[in-house]
């Protein structure tokens, strides 16, 4: 299959555009009607069975994230006249890692999944929280363990089998590559592609970003390199971010509408 690569012009304006669709996300999913749950739809009873640790409740916030980091990597592009060389990767990371959860989370066609997934989400939640605030030397009201606990007692409530425990963000990544399949980008590549810039290590910048090299002086051994960003490159992010927020939209409307 032959790929027609954009050049600067027309990657720029598929930016404008794709920038045009968030905006109108950002904006819906901050009034009354947005993402609501539906009366007898699956996201209302997967709430009654995950109690005070209610699905919707993770996937809005996901979601939430998902769209806002995404809005925010187009204003970063295409409003501050200067293209920076990791901060779009950083800012898209933040998009398809969140985009991702609430996928992971929405698309077991199982309750018993769906609620698991959510207590993980609640888990890693609630004990990334208590490290922070201990690690600051801040007191937590209430103790981790006792927050835990509420978790296990709705775990078995729902008679879940298993002790809740946390996730991974690749775990997240690799389902949600799962869900999309083949003929989206590769969710779970451009993951660790931009989290390589956002870490400020060196492959991503070899391999993706625009290199040019020069001699130095005196140092036959040693070569100068100029790394640039181009709206091309930029492009290829901002696309696979998204389309995970496309389909994370999809599956909480899905699941907030059917049984």
């Amino acid at each position: 299959m032959m790929v027609t690569i954009p050049d600067e012009d027309q990657a720029k304006a598929l930016l404008v555009k794709m920038a045009d669709t968030a905006a109108n996300w950002i904006e819906w999913i901050g009034t009354p009607d947005g993402l609501l749950v539906g009366t007898g739809s699956a996201l209302q009873g997967d709430d009654a069975a995950s109690q005070q640790f209610s699905v919707s409740h993770a996937l809005r916030t996901c979601i939430g994230a998902a769209v806002d980091h995404l809005h925010g990597l187009y204003a970063l592009v295409l409003k501050t006249g200067f293209l920076h060389m990791n901060t779009p990767a950083t800012v898209a990371r933040g998009a398809l890692e969140s985009a991702a959860t609430a996928i992971w989370i929405a698309c077991p066609d199982t309750r018993d999944e769906r609620v698991k997934r959510t207590l993980s989400w609640f888990f890693k939640d609630v004990k990334d929280g208590n490290s922070a605030a201990t690690g600051a030397g801040i007191a937590v009201p209430t103790p981790l363990q006792d927050r835990i606990d509420k978790l296990e007692r709705v775990a078995a409530d729902r008679g879940l089998p298993d002790k809740v425990k946390g996730y991974t963000s690749t775990e997240a990544v690799e389902a949600a590559k799962a869900h999309l399949g083949p003929e989206k980008m590769d969710i779970l590549l451009m993951w660790r592609l931009c989290s390589g810039f956002a870490h400020g290590r060196s492959w991503p910048i070899l391999g993706f970003a625009s290199n040019i090299t020069t001699p130095i002086p005196g140092r036959p051994d040693l070569v100068g390199v100029k790394s640039e960003n181009s709206f091309t490159r930029v492009l290829a992010m901002a696309l696979t971010a998204h389309d995970a927020v496309q389909v994370a939209l999809e599956l909480y409307q899905f699941r907030a509408r059917g049984r």
